[in-house]
């Protein structure tokens, strides 16, 4: 058999070791929140790479397609996710024992020889190891990181949540601002033909210019309102492009479509909330790393620390005697002699007691936001079918007859300049009501924690 050398022999011990303090010191448990939370950031990490150049998703311009870009390309969300990363490697960390220590001793060296290391009664070497509330705390201990792990994950979720939204408003304001321009365009054409039906009118003697003068004001000032709405499509653009994280200049397609009608069932939508919801999860977290540190606390104050040791002894001294021998140590602390770790139970208790009371207060700020975004939606949608089914409508029949009285002769002008403002108005508000729906329908979700269009993993509820 080859004889091992001492180099490869104190690898294999201190691999053991390694192994045996990770092992012993961390339950399985806690090894496996720690693998299913370091699974699911690297999975959310790689799905939320940016795109670089490829702009297909952007120019497909659904919703879907933008909330997923912008979650991509947006910097804080990765910084999130690589906070997570690390705080589950210091988990890890956490879960060892402290570095073993190697002591050496010289007794007995005459001071007329001191460096005769021959004329010592002995030298001794050894290591020592240290295992802090005889091991009982460390698993808690990894458990207050996974716990901080977790509550940076729900950050994560919550920002994702937060850009979904952010994009949610940019790109209806673009709309809105698009339709409002187009809306004065069509208008502009509008009071254009009225102009040439008024020139007619005036060469052949049955309208004065002073109406040719009125509808030219009313035009320049369409021309002026149009170009303040072409400015806000502008800055909605450079919004929405600085959330997908393309040029400020670059004209991004929007295609919302239809507003949505509902967002999910009410009393779903607040039962489901401590499954789903970011806010909620990360207070539940924070329960969890309260009891931890109280868990840390009291084996602190009830167990004490213990250190082990072995030496090996050689005595040059001994002439005629076994020169080698050895020797073992340990020692305890005496955590129960010590106030201090009384207050920091107390104080330890106090803060499991304060997560558990903010996750309560978080639950019912979050159903109440909830709620509020239910009835203002449902508002919004009320007031939207009243602009639809009742007003529009009326407006439009309003215009047509005093357009076809004027043209006979029989209306007059101000009648058609009045009536045409009016159904301008009522365009703008329904265009104005279906982005309120929109951004009713987008609070609900933002407030249930979640988004109008799917998020992926990041809007999924986890199992534990």
């Amino acid at each position: 058999m080859t004889k091992q050398s001492p180099t490869r022999r104190l690898r294999g011990t201190l691999a053991l070791v390694l192994v045996v303090n990770i092992v012993a010191c961390v339950s399985t448990e806690t090894r496996s929140a720690i693998d299913d939370l370091s699974q699911r950031t690297q999975r959310l990490t790689q799905s939320n790479e940016p795109a670089g150049d490829d702009r297909a998703a952007v120019d497909v311009g659904s919703l879907s397609s933008l909330v997923k870009t912008a979650v991509a390309a947006d910097p804080r969300l990765r910084a999130m996710l690589a906070e997570v990363r690390g705080t589950l490697a210091l988990a890890q960390a956490d879960g060892a024992l402290p570095d073993a220590e190697l002591k050496a001793e010289v007794w007995g060296a005459p001071l007329f020889a001191p460096a005769d290391l021959s004329r010592t009664d002995t030298l001794m070497i050894g290591p020592r190891q240290g295992f802090p509330a005889l091991g009982a705390d460390l698993d808690a201990r990894v458990r207050s990181r996974v716990a901080d792990a977790d509550v940076a994950f729900e950050n994560a979720r919550r920002r994702a949540v937060d850009v979904a939204f952010e994009v949610t408003r940019a790109a209806v304001e673009v709309t809105t601002a698009d339709v409002h321009v187009r809306l004065h365009d069509e208008h502009a054409a509008f009071l254009k033909e009225l102009l040439v039906v008024q020139t007619q009118q005036v060469a052949a003697g049955s309208a004065g210019t002073e109406e040719v003068l009125d509808t030219s004001v009313e035009l320049a000032e369409i021309h002026v309102a149009r170009a303040r709405y072409a400015g806000q499509r502008q800055q909605a653009r450079v919004a929405l492009n600085a959330l997908l994280g393309v040029g400020g200049d670059d004209e991004v397609v929007v295609n919302l479509g239809s507003p949505p009608v509902a967002v999910g069932d009410g009393d779903a939508l607040v039962k489901d909330l401590s499954a789903r919801h970011p806010n909620v999860r990360g207070a539940s977290a924070a329960i969890k790393k309260a009891a931890a540190e109280r868990a840390v606390a009291e084996a602190d104050a009830t167990l004490p620390t213990l250190m082990v040791g072995a030496d090996y002894w050689w005595m040059p001294g001994e002439a005629g005697l076994d020169q080698h021998a050895y020797g073992v140590m340990a020692s305890i602390s005496l955590p129960w002699l010590n106030g201090r770790h009384t207050h920091e139970v107390d104080a330890a208790e106090a803060m499991e007691a304060r997560a558990t009371l903010e996750n309560t207060a978080v639950g019912r700020e979050v159903a109440r936001d909830v709620r509020t975004a239910q009835a203002r939606l449902a508002t919004a949608r009320t007031a939207l079918a009243a602009l639809n089914d009742d007003i529009a409508p009326l407006a439009q029949r309003a215009v047509d007859a005093n357009v076809v009285a004027y043209r006979g002769g029989r209306g007059s002008l101000l009648a058609v300049l009045r009536s045409a403002e009016r159904l301008l108005d009522v365009k703008m508000n329904r265009a104005t009501g279906e982005a309120d729906v929109w951004l009713a329908a987008a609070d609900v979700a933002h407030a249930a924690g979640t988004a109008l269009v799917p998020l992926g993993e990041l809007g999924q509820r986890r199992t534990s």
